[in-house]
């Protein structure tokens, strides 16, 4: 190989891994807070910052292996899904942490009754759950994403969805 062809190769090098640094960083901007919501969703609870990371510098890593003419959240929850599951049975998490907010105590009692009633569920139901009732993403993509037959999917929410009202009805006549 010439010298011109090798600079040449190499400078084509360098502009593909500048241009993937910019997509990662365009991709992180636009999809952090969702990929935090999900890790928090999903029961990372005090943890989510540790998920959040973790899922990005998967995300770094295998972001060429994405096929981009599909949508990209269902990737990400994916990996949201995996890391959080991986952590979730390394350690025990402890329950919803204390935040005081400035806003209001409303909002933190109702947000702890969404963590405590996601808890509730199952892993298969609380992702089928989150994916389409939380993140509005079909029940096609939510079949597809989490690697399930669509009648099941369906089922799946379907049972989650109701596990998640009882457990929301308890709460709400416990706290009375």
């Amino acid at each position: 190989m010439s010298e011109s062809a090798r600079l040449k190769q190499q400078a084509v090098g360098e502009e593909a891994r500048e241009e993937s640094a910019l997509d990662f960083r365009a991709l992180y901007e636009t999809h952090y807070e969702y990929v935090w919501k999900v890790c928090q969703r999903l029961g990372a609870r005090s943890r989510v910052a540790d998920c959040v990371q973790s899922v990005f510098v998967v995300v770094m890593r295998k972001h060429e292996r994405f096929d981009r003419s599909r949508p990209i959240r269902p990737w990400l929850f994916g990996i949201a899904r995996n890391i959080v599951r991986e952590q979730r049975r390394r350690s025990s998490f402890p329950a919803v942490p204390e935040r005081r907010d400035s806003n209001a105590e409303k909002r933190l009692a109702a947000a702890q009754l969404v963590y405590l009633a996601l808890e509730a569920l199952s892993d298969s139901q609380r992702e089928v759950f989150v994916l389409h009732a939380m993140d509005k993403e079909p029940m096609p993509i939510v079949a597809e994403t989490l690697g399930i037959p669509l009648n099941t999917a369906y089922t799946t929410f379907r049972r989650g969805k109701q596990r998640f009202m009882e457990t929301v009805a308890r709460l709400e006549a416990d706290r009375v």
